[in-house]
């Protein structure tokens, strides 16, 4: 959904603006980024409605928002990159994927820990699961 409403706009402003294709393309990700203030909104009125309760509609909609952003915002930076890069183009493509793959990595890791480390009937439990949140927090 992203990509394809950023192709949209891509080709009114490429039309329009006449400007450099990639920033062009870095444009359009940015006006098609999704508020989370409007779909908040529309959710609340579902809810208040009753509507789709019980099929979890106003989750679907909320996950699907949130993925959409996370496309245009990463697709948004490879594409910063490679307009403002100095160094290789294949560096610069890849450097997304390796990104994501690092994070997936590290969240597997770590929600592992934060799951099986502390076991719940040890003494310094709280105090784990503030020291894990806290290295979590400042570190990454």
């Amino acid at each position: 959904m992203a990509l394809g409403h950023s192709l949209g706009v891509f080709y009114l402003f490429l039309y329009f603006l006449h400007f450099y294709l990639f920033i062009n393309f870095d444009y359009s990700l940015v006006v098609t980024a999704v508020s989370p203030n409007v779909v908040v909104t529309v959710v609340l009125d579902l809810k208040a409605k009753r509507l789709g309760m019980y099929k979890g509609i106003h989750t679907l909609i909320l996950a699907m928002t949130s993925c959409n952003d996370v496309v245009a915002i990463f697709v948004f930076g490879v594409l910063l990159g490679v307009v403002f890069s100095q160094g290789d183009l294949t560096q610069q493509l890849l450097q997304g994927p390796i990104g994501i793959a690092i994070g997936l990595v590290f969240g597997f890791i770590f929600g592992t820990l934060l799951i099986h480390m502390p076991s719940d009937d040890s003494v310094c439990l709280i105090f784990f699961k503030i020291m894990a949140k806290f290295f979590n927090f400042f570190c990454f």
